[in-house]
């Protein structure tokens, strides 16, 4: 970029920014970056939520299926050999 173009490019923002025109639409468009900000901001917050209840949920789905695992298999055990053990519980 030449600095002649540089120089007219400040011109033009000098301008926008002083007319009534430009200052609305200059803080129209600060609104939109702030609001854009805000909305990256909850999306991330809500991802890490998400990730941490499914992170949860697993943990718990986990401890449970090997909990009843081992209560299952020593209830079967004990019900095994009672009915083919002799009766011996």
């Amino acid at each position: 970029m030449s600095l002649d173009r540089l120089k007219t490019l400040v011109k033009i923002l000098k301008f926008v920014l002083k007319s009534q025109r430009g200052s609305q639409l200059v803080e129209e468009g600060m609104l939109l970056g702030i609001s854009l900000v805000a909305m990256a901001v909850v999306a991330t917050m809500a991802s890490n939520i998400l990730g941490s209840i499914k992170s949860a949920y697993d943990s718990a789905r986990s401890s449970l299926d090997q909990f009843l695992t081992e209560v299952l298999r020593d209830d079967f055990n004990k019900i095994w050999n009672f009915i083919f053990g002799g009766g011996k519980g």
